[in-house]
């Protein structure tokens, strides 16, 4: 497993009471879930960990970190380039909407401990790590199923082991 952080906000040198992961893909309905949760969910004391899950398998889409995970099958690109881009992707994307607020922030690109982890697991396993009490994450983007949760959503509902609240926006 690879886990890296980016810190912003001179967030390194805090105590933080809350870990807020986000987890984020380069998509529109990831930038409204973020702006929600900027505005309704974080309050001082927390810092959110703008998460992507970069997986060995290359998604259909072309969008611009999803783009990275097909890179990771280049035998020229090493894991930390690759991460290192993917962070840049989501500083330019999702850092505006947390300065606006003054959030103390973390940029973190997991990769699935095994072959067999699932985007879903691999979340989880960072929601666990940070003991973090919250997950935001945005609706499916797949054009087809408007209702459908997604797998990696329906992964996290279905091991979490406290309340969930599902708040359509």
């Amino acid at each position: 497993m690879l886990n890296s952080s980016a810190p912003q906000n001179g967030a390194q040198q805090q105590s933080f009471q809350r870990h807020i992961v986000l987890a984020v893909e380069d998509a529109e309905t990831s930038k409204r879930a973020v702006a929600w949760a900027c505005s309704e969910l974080y309050r001082q004391g927390d810092r959110f960990h703008f998460t992507h899950v970069l997986t060995e398998r290359p998604k259909s889409s072309t969008t611009a970190i999803s783009h990275y995970a097909s890179m990771r099958q280049q035998p020229n690109v090493n894991d930390q380039e690759l991460i290192d881009r993917a962070i840049a992707v989501m500083m330019e994307t999702y850092g505006p909407l947390a300065a606006e607020g003054n959030i103390p922030v973390a940029f973190d690109i997991v990769l699935p401990a095994d072959k067999g982890e699932t985007v879903g697991a691999a979340l989880h396993r960072r929601v666990k790590q940070l003991n973090s009490p919250a997950i935001v994450m945005a609706r499916s983007t797949k054009p087809s199923k408007p209702t459908h949760i997604g797998a990696a959503t329906k992964h996290v509902l279905e091991n979490c082991w406290e309340a969930v609240n599902i708040i359509k926006h």
